[in-house]
């Protein structure tokens, strides 16, 4: 399993940032499959018939045609009522793949739609020791049983204890109870996945198993020789053929660190160990490290509320929220309204108020908006791309009815994507990009150096390469440097 460690540490007296990742490694010898067992879950109420039930049907016998010999699996359909192909998983041979496919083509789509049955019963089967894939694809509400998303959540965890079955949900259309599947997939370290009406449920599903068939290392664990925390992910997803690790977080000291990733390889215990450095300085491209773990952590501020918060969030979560999205620049459809032009920085009452009213739109379960909020919070959670920081602006969720820009959003006020210099985020205010992270008095103690003057050139003596950027602005800049206050006047 080959890995690499980088960190960057920018403040001295304040934690640093690593980035750990580590991707399978192809060997010259035969390689033993690691045996999976795979549970597909297809709803079959009415309001999956026509072609969609068709395309997911195509789906189902895609991964049939897919498993290995050494596989098993059950198939299970759920309506008013829920039935199962199998009472317990069965071995992939012809004649069960056959009968399989077969018995697939004679579903058909009738009734409500019961989750709660369709979990218990998919979650009492005997799984072993091997990985377990969950497929759950529905594209309705729950209408019969518990219908509550909170408590059908904890049917699932229940019923998933000591098994630890990976839940991949594909949530079918609009009408889909968005925050349902991001809780079952959320809770069991799977991910969920929407198609839209325009989509094609088949190549979704078909695109999605042919990532996770073939498992390199399951149940992976990380730990380190010194202190590390705010490690995200917090369960470290499986790694399968062609993907890589990703894990980043905080460290409070430097020095000398070893990395020890366990998990199951080849059905034995694989344990691979990573020697590095935790450096006291900042590096080259450490902004970058930063910027993915802030990222990662505003997405996992956001699923906290979502999941368990029904859209409340509590002051812990709505303060670090606001820091966030500030320093680094990341416009969440919660908080892009820092980016107007006339929005203060520093009215924190003001800017609290309006995030805790934006966020009960996480309360919202179905319709677009709903699963639009649930596919941006999964970029955050789990991407490094660049969109992610400004999608609360110019993406689709910039809908007044989303990001509650009500009242301030008029002829007169418009949203302007924070500047990112040198990993700091600064926002146009009064005709000059402010660093995110300045205070009121901060403000009122300003050191104004003339560009090209005698200060501005004594300055730049003092700046890294990286840092230079302050002085090349078309725009008065202010920010912070080494405790002091500048604001470099270009006119």
């Amino acid at each position: 399993m080959g890995g690499l460690i980088l960190s960057h540490k920018p403040i001295a007296t304040e934690p640093g940032f690593f980035l750990f990742m580590a991707e399978p490694v192809e060997i010259d010898r035969p390689r033993a499959k690691i045996p999976k067992n795979v549970i597909f879950v297809l709803d079959t109420s009415g309001s999956m018939t026509g072609l969609k039930f068709r395309q997911a049907q195509e789906a189902l016998k895609f991964v049939l045609d897919r498993l290995e010999p050494e596989d098993s699996f059950n198939l299970i359909s759920f309506a008013t009522e829920v039935v199962s192909w199998k009472s317990e998983l069965t071995p992939m041979n012809q004649q069960n793949r056959t009968e399989a496919k077969n018995y697939v083509d004679g579903l058909y789509a009738k009734g409500s739609t019961y989750i709660e049955e369709a979990l218990e019963q998919s979650l009492s089967l005997e799984v072993g020791k091997n990985p377990t894939y969950l497929i759950f694809l529905s594209d309705g509400d729950a209408t019969k049983g518990q219908t509550d998303d909170f408590l059908l959540a904890q049917v699932a965890v229940k019923a998933n204890q000591g098994k630890d079955v990976r839940i991949f949900s594909f949530g079918v259309g609009d009408d889909v109870n968005a925050r349902l599947l991001e809780r079952l997939s959320g809770d069991s370290s799977g991910y969920s996945t929407y198609v839209s009406p325009e989509e094609d449920i088949e190549e979704k599903v078909s695109s999605f198993f042919a990532k996770i068939s073939d498992p390199m290392l399951v149940k992976p664990e990380l730990k380190s020789s010194l202190n590390i925390n705010r490690v995200l992910p917090e369960k470290l997803p499986d790694i399968f053929k062609g993907s890589q690790l990703v894990v980043v977080g905080r460290y409070p000291t430097a020095g000398k660190v070893n990395f020890t990733l366990t998990g199951t390889q080849d059905q034995d215990t694989l344990v691979t160990n990573y020697p590095s450095e935790f450096t006291a300085y900042p590096s080259e491209n450490g902004q970058r490290i930063a910027l993915i773990w802030a990222q990662r952590r505003v997405g996992q501020l956001i699923d906290e509320i979502d999941r368990h918060g029904r859209g409340q969030p509590n002051s812990d979560q709505l303060n670090e929220l606001v820091e966030l999205s500030k320093e680094f620049g990341i416009m969440t459809p919660y908080t892009s309204f820092l980016a107007l032009e006339d929005q203060n920085l520093n009215d924190l009452e003001d800017i609290l108020r309006r995030t805790k009213s934006n966020l009960s739109h996480l309360d919202e379960l179905t319709g677009s908006k709903a699963v639009q909020q649930r596919k941006y919070k999964s970029l955050l959670s789990s991407s490094d791309k660049k969109e992610a920081l400004t999608m609360g602006i110019d993406s689709p969720l910039a809908d007044k009815s989303i990001i509650g820009l009500d009242e301030k959003l008029d002829a007169h006020s418009k949203l302007i994507a924070p500047t990112m210099l040198n990993g700091q985020a600064f926002f146009l205010k009064d005709g000059r990009l402010i660093s995110g992270d300045l205070k009121e008095d901060d403000l009122k103690k300003l050191t104004v150096i003339k560009k090209y003057s005698p200060e501005y050139f004594e300055l730049a003596q003092k700046l890294n390469q990286e840092q230079m950027v302050f002085l090349t602005q078309s725009v008065p800049l202010v920010f912070k440097l080494a405790g002091k206050n500048y604001l470099i006047d270009v006119n």
